[in-house]
């Protein structure tokens, strides 16, 4: 509001008067809402810098990093292998099996092989029984390998009896031939016991309903001390049926002596045989001992 003011003279006395208008003082009662509208903006502002203040808060990653455990130990088998595939009865074949650990972390596995068995039935002679059994087996070998890294673990595997037999280990699996090394007819060799051993024939003959298998062989002591004369026997093709033993007298070698004799098998057509022996103890046996002098029976 503008101020005005007016002398008024009346006599000797001067009066001032004023009137007040309807303009506004800038420096009047203008100043108090200048501040009342600061200080709403200053309280605007300081909200708005605390909720974006709490909007970055809120948009923060934690902090925390979050650790992950590696995968445990797992085992695979990636190759097995045999060496040599094929062996003598007695000798002993390597079956190794390569196992990898495809894991995070080292462990340690029971690493187990399996070997096949054979079992030759029972052979009733008077009143003993007797049987040859070799059994299935499970050889197992404890193996600690790292992370990402492979190992390989072996076993020697001997067989006595002729034939193939598997060995298995996980999924993998692998065989390994028995077989003889046959000894040649007319050819002289050291037997067990310490005679030597010349086989000069071996015929087969058929007859109607059988075969006739005759030897001819020869026996001479050529150590300083006397020998019993050992005895040959046919083992057949299939080990449940019952070998042909040589019966007669045996007489005991002294040192220079030579013996030789023949001797004649016979047995039904039914039961095919595959093997001659020579051995001084084999009378009561189902397959040919490890150390026996052999021949193979053909017809």
């Amino acid at each position: 509001m503008e101020r005005r003011a007016f002398l008024i003279g009346t006599g000797s006395t001067v009066a001032l008067a004023g009137c007040v208008g309807d303009t506004e003082d800038p420096e009047g009662s203008g100043d108090s809402d200048t501040t009342e509208e600061d200080e709403q903006s200053t309280e605007e502002t300081e909200d708005n810098a605390e909720t974006e203040s709490e909007s970055e808060t809120e948009s923060e990653p934690e902090s925390e990093e979050e650790t992950e455990e590696p995968d445990p130990a797992e085992f695979v088998v990636t190759d097995l292998s045999v060496d040599p595939s094929e062996i003598t009865p007695g000798e002993s074949a390597t079956v190794a099996a390569t196992v990898q650990n495809i894991g995070e972390t080292e462990g340690t596995e029971q690493l187990e092989f399996d070997i096949e068995g054979a079992t030759v039935d029972e052979q009733n002679v008077g009143d003993s029984t007797f049987e040859e059994v070799t059994e299935g087996e499970t050889v197992t070998e404890q193996v600690t390998v790292p992370p990402g890294e492979s190992t390989t673990v072996s076993i020697s595997v001997t067989r006595e009896l002729t034939g193939t037999f598997d060995v298995s280990v996980a999924d993998r699996s692998v065989s390994f031939d028995v077989v003889r090394d046959w000894n040649e007819i007319g050819e002289t060799y050291e037997g067990a016991g310490g005679l030597t051993v010349s086989l000069e024939s071996l015929e087969v003959t058929e007859k109607t309903g059988s075969y006739e298998y005759a030897i001819e062989y020869t026996l001479e002591n050529e150590t300083d001390g006397g020998i019993d004369e050992g005895g040959f026997q046919l083992y057949p093709a299939d080990p449940n049926n019952d070998p042909l033993q040589q019966y007669g007298g045996f007489e005991e070698l002294f040192p220079g002596d030579t013996v030789s004799r023949s001797y004649t098998f016979e047995e039904e057509k039914s039961i095919e045989f595959d093997t001659l022996a020579y051995h001084p103890d084999q009378f009561f046996r189902q397959t040919p001992p490890t150390d026996a002098l052999v021949w193979p029976v053909e017809y």
